[in-house]
Parts: structure tokens; C-alpha cells; sequence
């Protein structure tokens, strides 16, 4: 694990790292619960599926994981929230096909952009994740 990126996904696959997060929307499908949250900036969304412990992708780095969505999977790690520490596989919307400039530009650099895509299309990449992991 040579390269700073791996170093960095190491941290978040430990419970103690798990970053805490507020649920935009969840829901359950085939079995899986799926999150919906706001990122840091920018009005980026962010999907996450809940991984059971006896799965074969618990525990599994991102990148060593085959699913098929938005620009592919960005994150696999532990989250808490709602009293709950759950391990979880993701992806973002903050790709550069994923923003708009806003115009006129605002004064807070943070909200210079804004994020194309919205909450039914992080749940249907979601539902695209969850069929795959049910055929694995």
C-alpha cells in the first residue's frame, strides 16, 4: 500500500475513522438499506448501500469491488449514524460533469457550483447497486 490514496481508504474502512453523517433520505431495497446525504460543499449528493457482515464485499476496499455506476464506487468504509455504525460501499455526484457554475457568481466561494444531479437519481444509481450485489 504504497500510494497515499489507498493509505487514506485504509482509515475510513476502521470503525473508529467512521465519519459521522446526516441522512438525507434512506430506503430499503431487495433487503438493502440505502442512504441518501448532502456532501461537504456544493450541494454534492452522496450514495451509500449498507454491506452485511457476510457478505463478500464486507470489508472489501472500493476499488477492488466490481459494481457498475456514476463514475464508480468512491468510498467503502464504516458510517455512523442514527446511533447506528454500519459498513457501507458508495459513490459521489461532485464529478465535474456532475456541476453547474452558478451565475451570477455568489460572493462564498463554496457556492460557486452546484451539483446537476439530485436525489431520485442517487436513489436509482442506488437500486442499479443493489441488483448487481444481489446477482453476486
Amino acid at each position: 500500500m504504497d500510494n497515499i490514496i489507498d493509505k487514506w481508504a485504509m482509515e475510513f474502512r476502521k470503525k473508529e475513522n467512521a465519519p459521522a453523517i446526516t441522512v438525507l433520505e434512506k430506503f430499503s431495497c431487495k433487503g438493502y438499506e440505502c442512504i441518501v446525504r448532502n456532501g461537504d460543499c456544493f450541494d454534492i449528493k452522496l450514495g451509500y448501500v449498507v454491506i452485511p457482515e457476510n457478505h463478500k464485499y464486507f470489508e472489501k476496499p472500493f476499488n477492488e469491488i466490481e459494481i457498475d455506476c456514476h463514475y464508480g464506487l468512491t468510498f467503502s468504509g464504516y458510517l455512523r449514524y442514527e446511533d447506528k455504525l454500519v459498513y457501507a460501499i458508495g459513490f459521489d455526484c461532485g464529478h465535474g460533469m456532475d456541476l453547474d457554475f452558478v451565475k451570477p457568481e455568489p460572493k462564498d466561494p463554496s457556492e460557486w457550483m452546484k451539483c446537476n444531479k439530485d436525489v431520485a437519481f442517487v436513489k436509482n444509481e442506488l437500486k442499479k447497486i443493489v441488483n448487481q450485489l444481489c446477482t453476486e
